[in-house]
């Protein structure tokens, strides 16, 4: 599909709200990467600043970018979202230390196999590309643990959080 008559539309839009400029910008970089299938190595930068923009203040327009940058690279935004009452230091997730939860297939036909390490307890959310949340499930460390994903094509983020806080994300594509 081409996307460049929605951008031109995009561009005639003239509006003195931090909101709708953000929205804008935010929703041009997504234009982009429908059309190219992949995020432009120039929109990068524009859209890590937009990413660390208080969701709380800004809504869903944030979340869509960082589903963006996470295709870049591996930040994890989402751990501060309650900054209208003021902001904290955001977790860079390679401060992190090595991911400790196996998934695969990588892609999938709809069927996730989950490695835990021993003892393991937490949540897992699962969101979409945009950013809204899909499913959010406990899970524990059993004899097999999979996840089965009944959702359409696409890239979906699994964000794992254990119950002593540590955090970890992992990016799936489903093809089915």
């Amino acid at each position: 599909m081409d996307y460049s008559a929605t951008e031109s539309n995009l561009d005639a839009i003239n509006c003195g709200s931090a909101l709708v400029s953000t929205w804008k910008g935010i929703y041009k970089k997504y234009l982009s990467f429908l059309q190219a299938g992949e995020v432009d190595s120039g929109d990068h930068s524009a859209l890590k600043t937009y990413s660390s923009l208080c969701s709380d203040v800004y809504g869903k327009p944030i979340h869509l970018a960082r589903a963006l940058t996470a295709t870049i690279d591996t930040t994890y935004y989402e751990h501060n979202d309650d900054c209208i009452h003021g902001m904290e230091p955001r977790i860079d997730r390679e401060s992190i230390a090595e991911k400790i939860i196996k998934v695969w297939p990588n892609p999938t036909g709809g069927v996730v196999h989950l490695e835990l390490p021993e003892n393991y307890a937490g949540l897992l959310t699962i969101m979409d590309i945009s950013g809204r949340t899909i499913k959010t499930q406990r899970i524990e460390k059993s004899a097999h643990n999979f996840i089965e994903l009944p959702l359409s094509n696409g890239m979906y983020l699994l964000n794992f959080k254990s119950e002593d806080g540590r955090m970890e994300q992992h990016k799936i594509m489903v093809l089915k």
